[in-house]
């Protein structure tokens, strides 16, 4: 049976207007071939004049170094037409 384990990995509070994109980097720890990684990111609600908050996680990728690391690379872009008051990020990992 797989192994599926989650965690918040952060977030960002602040005025991010809509087109930009924030890079963020996760230590892969015990990563192994075969892991799927993925990242979600939950935008702040509550505002009345911003009907819908629209976050997309894009580009993410792993780096193996010459030592056995792992880092994960990856991007939030505000996807919608309104400024993003702040988000926080779920990191999944599942594991055959």
């Amino acid at each position: 049976m797989s192994e599926l384990d989650t965690w918040i990995q952060g977030g960002w509070a602040g005025n991010m207007p809509p087109g930009a994109v924030h890079s963020w980097l996760a230590w892969g720890g015990g990563l192994q071939p075969g892991d799927v990684i993925t990242f979600m990111a939950h935008p702040v609600v509550g505002n009345p004049n911003a009907p819908e908050r629209i976050l997309q996680v894009e580009n993410v990728r792993a780096e193996g170094t010459s030592d056995g690391a792992r880092r994960i690379f990856y991007s939030v872009r505000n996807a919608g037409s309104y400024w993003v008051s702040g988000y926080t990020i779920t990191g999944m990992m599942q594991r055959p």
